[in-house]
């Protein structure tokens, strides 16, 4: 597997002008740039994918994301990380920026975008994602609240705007 570089930015979402190879430790005030991807179609479901025992919190279902790769931004990594993951080809100006989500080290831009998506169209990317499912609202609730959905942290699914649209 090729080595991945990406940027670093402070808390204000500003370059400072370091690449780092993905997963050594940033300095102080560095913080990774990732994106996490709610894909909602027509429905009202979202598009939930679980994640490869390989992974870290392996075998949880969560959302497409990944991190910014250097020289990057964030709607083209979602657009990337749609296509690597799941097979399927988004129209990068499709993809909206709703919030920036902190965490320790990690700047995560969380990005909406409606889609119709056939799951039968989908091919996994096995390294990554085991299975994917539409969910409902209702569904998608019961299972952050049974801890089998990635949670990041009380306000996060309002940042997100996940139960508000």
């Amino acid at each position: 597997m090729p080595i991945e570089y990406c940027d670093l930015y402070d808390i204000n979402h500003n370059p400072v002008g370091k690449t780092v190879v993905r997963g050594e430790d940033p300095g102080p005030n560095e913080y990774y740039l990732a994106v996490h991807i709610w894909i909602r179609n027509s429905a009202g479901d979202y598009l939930i994918q679980k994640r490869s025992p390989q992974k870290s919190s392996p075998n949880i279902w969560a959302v497409t994301g990944g991190a910014v790769s250097s020289g990057m931004d964030g709607r083209q990594t979602c657009q990337q990380e749609v296509l690597e993951e799941l097979g399927i080809h988004l129209p990068a100006e499709d993809f909206h920026y709703v919030a920036l989500w902190t965490t320790p080290h990690v700047l995560l831009e969380i990005w909406h975008i409606s889609a119709e998506i056939d799951l039968a169209d989908v091919t996994l990317q096995l390294e990554e994602v085991t299975a994917v499912q539409w969910v409902n609202e209702s569904t998608l609730k019961q299972m952050i609240a049974d801890g089998t959905f990635w949670n990041n942290g009380e306000g996060y699914f309002e940042a997100a705007q996940v139960f508000n649209n």
